[in-house]
């Protein structure tokens, strides 16, 4: 429940300064995306025991400084690590970070602000209290991203406040890939082995037509799915196949021929 601890007609909507009335935990995770937010609240689930006690706040619930000072009081300052993510630098929440750097100093608690983005940011080291080297490593958990690395960064955190060991550093995220329900980042043969309600009368393996065609007047710039995977990739998993491709209606002639290529993860 949220408190509002302004008077009416004193502040703005916008300004409004709010208690979130959290409790006190070892580890409080801060940052501006939901998605973000709610990717770490699932990896505490899915870890049960094994997980810090956690707080999670969105910093957009944090703008005002009286609601930054009532959550340092209140919350904060409780913690043994507190991490917080920032998108657009120092200027973007300077009382909070000038706030719970002062918190960390006094309180001898560990404290790792890092970039909202995948580029550093220098300007943001000086309020930190733990070291290069564990920002760094929590930093590139959150870039990563993915269930994996959002439940070893709760169990890094718990490593940094004195329980259990260090988990693997972050596990890059394929890019692209093939996909499968119930099959974990498949090869091609093995999605191909899936498709036997697939296969034509004749038994030959034909993969779903794209879509794209039905809304091309030409009907003929998409490939279809079972000539690209019966004679186009002829190619091992981890090989890279370069393909011939032509322009889509309404694009600009200079894609014709040029080369896609496509690699076959595994």
């Amino acid at each position: 429940m949220h408190l509002l601890l302004a008077q009416k007609g004193t502040l703005t909507e916008a300004q409004d300064a709010i208690d979130l009335g959290q409790s006190a935990a070892e580890v409080i995770f801060l940052s501006a995306a939901d998605t973000e937010i709610a990717a770490i609240a699932q990896a505490r689930r899915s870890l049960g025991a094994d997980a810090p006690a956690l707080r999670l706040a969105n910093l957009m619930q944090l703008q005002h400084p009286m609601s930054i000072d009532t959550y340092v009081e209140r919350t904060a300052r409780h913690a043994k690590l507190i991490i917080v993510r920032v998108l657009g630098g120092e200027g973007y929440w300077p009382y909070g970070l000038e706030a719970l750097h002062a918190l960390a100093v006094t309180q001898g608690m560990l404290l790792a602000i890092v970039p909202g983005d995948d580029r550093p940011d220098p300007g943001l080291e000086r309020f930190c209290t733990a070291t290069r080297k564990d920002s760094n490593t929590i930093w590139q958990y959150l870039v990563e991203g993915g269930a994996e690395n959002s439940a070893a960064l709760l169990l890094y955190a718990r490593a940094l406040i004195g329980r259990g060991e260090k988990p693997a550093p972050a596990a890059p995220l394929l890019k692209a890939g093939l996909w499968w329900p119930g099959l974990v980042n498949p090869g091609l043969e093995e999605v191909m082995a899936q498709w036997d309600c697939l296969k034509s009368p004749n038994n030959s393996t034909a993969a779903p037509l794209s879509v794209l065609p039905d809304i091309s007047p030409s009907r003929g710039e998409i490939f279809k799915w079972h000539r690209l995977a019966s004679s186009s990739i002829t190619a091992g998993k981890g090989e890279v196949v370069k393909l011939t491709i032509s322009p889509l209606e309404g694009e600009m002639s200079g894609r014709t021929e040029r080369g896609a290529v496509v690699e076959l993860l595994g």
